[in-house]
């Protein structure tokens, strides 16, 4: 990334514990993450500060505070969160889960620091109309599903899958990113959800708000949304479009997989990913095993995905832990904080069995193009 430093960002050289920042990697709505030196070990780290833009400023000291009075309250919850995320992340070691060394308070803030991975973003790899083939998706998509369970066995959900949010390293492999409950707090608070979701990878449940009704088939429409972009080139119609259609005329404007990509993808895994992307809730797979069966997945050696190839743009299409009864518990539906997730009645599904797809290329000229660039962590 850019070597151009934010107005709001800490400065290189500037020391924060044992931590001395080298560099930049980037800035989101709740944080801005650094390339940071742990001078104790002498190895390069991702220092993640909690910095939510509208609701804080940077004091002359360098300290963090709320804007103004009137944020304070949600200045200091999403601290919290952000404290809470990094402490649920320490738990899991996983290796396509990002891994989380540390935690502190200091200057008004809070920071996590993180392995710093070499590669580049998804949606890196997918800009400019890319995309992956068939095998490619599946190879990135099998270790993020087995992460991802981890995550749902616990109670927990993402609720911000996207390709920003998946990091593909050197080597090929991916790591889950971002699980954002700093984020998530804020948007509990506010009127404005669509401020605090991610655009046509967001389903309908979260727009509305009531954490009791998102789960593992909420990560998993954000999953089907980036495996649609990853193998067509363009976007899903997006869960509000969807809704207010439905609502004038009863018909459901998402366009089939098969209709953008037939030719890229068996029938198996087009009817996964469409299943993925139902409007309802309920009509989805409700857990990551369900939708791996339907997408053929198993425990099966990783290799490594090819590169993206490029597509020219279509001329269609649109583009800690809560110890309350489970039945009654008070349920914030964000990192930090243990669910049980009710259970929905599944719509039948139609599955058609295909034939597997090989790799046709290797991760090589992708790693080439990028010199150890960290995905915006925030």
């Amino acid at each position: 990334m850019s070597d151009e430093i934010h107005h709001n960002a800490l400065q290189p050289g500037y020391q924060i514990h044992w931590y001395r920042i080298k560099n930049l990697l980037g800035q989101g709505g709740f944080g801005i993450t650094y390339l940071a030196e742990d001078t104790n070990l002498q190895t390069d780290v991702a220092i993640k500060e909690y910095f939510p833009i509208g609701a804080s400023a940077r004091g002359d000291d360098r300290s963090v505070r709320p804007v103004s009075k009137n944020h304070e309250n949600i200045y200091h919850l999403g601290l919290t969160r952000f404290l809470d995320e990094a402490r649920t992340l320490a738990r899991f070691k996983h290796p396509n889960i990002v891994r989380v060394f540390s935690v502190f308070e200091s200057n008004g803030a809070a920071y996590m620091v993180m392995e710093y991975e070499h590669g580049q973003s998804l949606s890196m790899m997918l800009a400019g109309h890319k995309t992956l083939s068939e095998s490619a998706v599946l190879q990135l998509l099998d270790p993020i599903l087995d992460g991802l369970e981890q995550v749902h066995e616990q109670g927990f959900i993402h609720r911000d899958l996207k390709p920003a949010n998946i990091f593909v390293r050197a080597d090929g492999s991916p790591v889950l990113l971002d699980f954002g409950a700093a984020r998530n707090a804020y948007a509990q608070e506010t009127a404005d959800m669509t401020s605090f979701v991610s655009i046509g990878y967001t389903p309908f449940e979260q727009y509305v708000g009531k954490s009791q009704n998102q789960g593992p088939w909420t990560d998993i429409y954000g999953l089907g949304a980036t495996c649609y972009r990853a193998l067509s080139g363009i976007h899903a119609v997006d869960a509000m479009s969807r809704s207010a259609a439905l609502l004038q005329t009863l018909q459901d404007p998402y366009v089939p997989l098969g209709d953008v990509a037939k030719n890229n993808c068996s029938s198996r895994v087009l009817a996964a990913i469409d299943h993925a992307l139902a409007f309802k809730r309920e009509d989805r797979p409700q857990n990551i095993t369900e939708w791996q069966a339907e997408l053929g997945l198993g425990r099966r050696p990783q290799s490594v995905p090819p590169q993206a190839k490029a597509m020219p743009p279509p001329s269609t299409g649109r583009g800690e832990t809560s110890q309350s009864k489970a039945k009654e518990r008070s349920d914030t539906s964000i990192l930090g904080t243990t669910r049980v997730f009710p259970k929905v009645q599944l719509a039948p599904s139609t599955v058609h069995p295909t034939r597997s797809e090989t790799v046709a290329g290797i991760f090589s000229s992708a790693k080439s193009r990028v010199a150890e660039t960290q995905h915006l962590l925030c």
